[in-house]
């Protein structure tokens, strides 16, 4: 994803800072943004698409934003799938090819109260 969000010129990012752009929301989830941890995704994604107008729109910004870790691509050692093999993506906590596939991304023009937000992380589904 880095080296997708790093130019200006992909075309799937592009649309995706169109609509934005458009619909100009004041707090935005983006599903299925992968998790990096220092947040640069998100950051290259906000200079390189959302300031800059995609087809005549307005940039927009964001100051406050969160990124979020989910147990996507991250191994259980169990083989879920019976193949009597614990390999990704099958085996994961989540569906997923690498840790932190498919989380999510907040961006917010408000303050966003760190302290306060909760996560689902490590609650067992035996416990729904």
């Amino acid at each position: 994803m880095l080296n997708d969000l790093s130019t200006p010129d992909n075309p799937q990012a592009q649309n995706v800072a169109e609509i934005i752009q458009i619909t100009r929301p004041d707090f935005l989830a983006l599903l299925a943004f992968d998790f990096d941890e220092s947040g640069q995704a998100l950051e290259l994604f906000q200079e390189n698409y959302l300031a800059q107008s995609q087809n005549g729109a307005d940039p927009i910004t964001y100051p406050y934003t969160y990124v979020f870790s989910s147990n996507t691509g991250v191994l259980s050692g169990v083989d879920f799938n019976n193949d009597e093999n614990v390999a990704l993506p099958l085996d994961a906590f989540g569906f997923g090819f690498f840790p932190g596939q498919f989380a999510f991304a907040i961006l917010s023009k408000y303050e966003i109260l760190e302290e306060e937000i909760r996560t689902c992380q490590n609650f067992r589904w035996v416990d729904m």
